[in-house]
């Protein structure tokens, strides 16, 4: 009886020592709290040394004279005002980077202004580091004035080093000075992405020491959205606005202009590399005391890399490719060549690249022969300047017809369709636009105007030929309903294929559809079903 109760009574106390245990929760994320009174800490270091992975640490406005590191995972190190300008960490002269995050992951880096680091003897003044670090955030940063122009070998406001994974959204760099030195610094680091970037001000005044907006080395799948960068000034050597070497990195949305070097200059130069994108870029404004400039320059081992949508301007040569044998699969689409120097596309390499469809600022061949060098292929070319387009809503073709004649100038052509705008991400239509109708192998601009009393219909009405060219006779558009009308009179369709390719463009609203006609003795006709 005896042991049955002892038993007993240590069923029950093991029992309740299980449920003691469940009722104890796990340890608890903590907030801690930086300020220059009344917080847990006045430096934002001490605050990092006391936190636990996973803690937030709330910094409140004020300057913190102070370099600091993090390696712990998943810290949250955030101004309270989401304001840099009143949050600034200031690193005071010291030889070594603002901040440095190493051997980490998760870390989350918001709303400060980050400077004041000098370049160590060694060289490579830095304002934020990551050195193999992932899946961390940084965001709504201003990185300034870090780096004094000594001599020096790799300073960079922003420097990943076998870093990858990490986030930057709205990342402003400006008045960066040093040896070679860069805006941002990507070396062996591969699927970042920065969102929103604006870099101005980098120079350097050392002899052979470069400037650069950004550089990737040996980095890949790395994206950049919505980048600017301005004003990259290397007083006596080479100036780059973008620099990248590394496999499968695409540019979005890309602004770079004031490019100026004693030496080279570019505005993108890539080499060794594969799969590289710019889409939607515009180069601008580029200078060079010694040698040429450079809108894109592409030389040494350069495979399948693609620029489309964009413009050079105001570089002596608008594209030059050199060193680039074996390169191939390169091309320049919808790209506005035009007010550049001596060329607007070189190549001094035997793979040939792909120029075609890009506007030269003219359309007359033997101006546009004269504009390229080398290995490239340039026609067909655009015959209007290039500009970003919406598609529309919806774009159908319900009848076409050619009627064709014996003369090969003579072919008579009805569209009608219906059309809707995209309202919802375009900007609408205005009166006056150009409006641009490609019928297979034909393509007219026309100005229209406006009939009835509310203005409700599109009109164009053909002048009488006084000059021979214009092949839309007639053309409506009905906004009630959308349903469009064009006629084409004496109309050249020769080389016209099937199926055929018809779009009207309203400004940079686009609609298109191909269709597949009924080929007769004398003509082709379409009916939608």
């Amino acid at each position: 009886m005896k042991r049955k109760i002892i038993s007993i009574l240590f069923a029950v106390v093991l029992v309740l020592s299980f449920s003691l245990m469940a009722a104890v929760p796990a340890a608890a994320e903590d907030t801690i709290t930086v300020g220059p009174s009344g917080c847990s800490y006045t430096s934002i270091q001490a605050a990092i040394d006391a936190a636990s992975p996973n803690d937030t640490i709330n910094v409140e406005p004020g300057t913190y004279l102070e370099t600091i590191d993090v390696t712990k995972n998943n810290l949250i190190i955030q101004s309270v005002s989401g304001d840099p300008s009143n949050t600034i960490i200031d690193a005071n002269g010291a030889d070594s980077p603002v901040v440095t995050i190493a051997d980490c992951s998760g870390v989350t880096l918001s709303g400060f202004t980050i400077t004041g680091a000098q370049e160590p003897p060694g060289g490579g003044s830095r304002g934020i580091q990551m050195l193999r670090a992932t899946g961390c955030t940084v965001s709504n940063i201003v990185v300034t004035k870090t780096g004094p122009l000594t001599a020096g070998r790799e300073s960079a406001a922003i420097y990943l080093e076998g870093s990858s994974g990490n986030s930057f959204d709205s990342v402003t760099v400006s008045e960066i000075s040093g040896g070679h030195v860069s805006g941002i610094l990507l070396t062996g680091s591969n699927s970042n992405t920065f969102a929103s970037t604006t870099i101005s001000g980098i120079t350097a005044s050392e002899f052979k020491k470069e400037a650069r907006g950004i550089w990737v080395t040996g980095g890949e799948n790395n994206k950049f959205v919505d980048t600017e960068v301005t004003g990259i000034t290397s007083l006596n050597s080479k100036a780059l606005g973008i620099y990248a070497d590394g496999n499968g990195n695409t540019f979005t949305s890309t602004e770079v202009s004031d490019i100026h070097g004693r030496t080279r200059v570019a505005g993108i130069q890539i080499c060794h590399t594969t799969g590289v994108e710019f889409s939607d870029y515009h180069i601008s404004n580029l200078t060079a005391e010694a040698y040429d400039s450079w809108g894109i320059r592409v030389f040494n081992g350069v495979t399948g890399c693609t620029f489309s949508g964009g413009s050079i301007t105001g570089a002596d040569i608008g594209v030059f490719v050199e060193k680039n044998e074996g390169g191939t699969g390169n091309s320049i689409h919808n790209t506005n060549i035009v007010g550049n120097g001596t060329f607007g596309v070189q190549n001094t390499a035997a793979p040939t690249i792909d120029a075609t469809l890009n506007w030269w600022g003219t359309t007359d061949e033997t101006t546009i022969r004269g504009m390229v060098m080398g290995n490239v292929l340039y026609d067909p070319w655009l015959k209007a300047p290039y500009r970003p387009t919406t598609l529309m809503s919806s774009f159908t073709i319900d009848h076409a017809k050619i009627d064709f004649k014996r003369k090969v100038d003579d072919a008579k052509v009805r569209v009608q369709g219906e059309l809707e705008l995209d309202l919802a991400n375009g900007d609408g239509v205005v009166l006056g636009e150009d409006v641009i109708v490609t019928v297979g192998p034909l393509t007219e601009t026309i100005t229209m105007v406006e009939k009835g009393k509310k203005g409700d219909r599109w009109h164009y009405q053909q002048r009488p030929k006084e000059d021979g060219t214009g092949d839309i006779k007639h053309m409506t558009i009905n906004w009630k309903n959308g349903k469009f009308d064009i006629r084409m009179d004496k109309a050249d369709l020769t080389g016209v294929t099937n199926p055929m390719t018809i779009s009207i463009q309203i400004g940079d609203d686009v609609g298109e559809e191909t269709i597949t006609m009924r080929e007769k003795k004398d003509h082709w006709d379409y009916k939608a079903k």
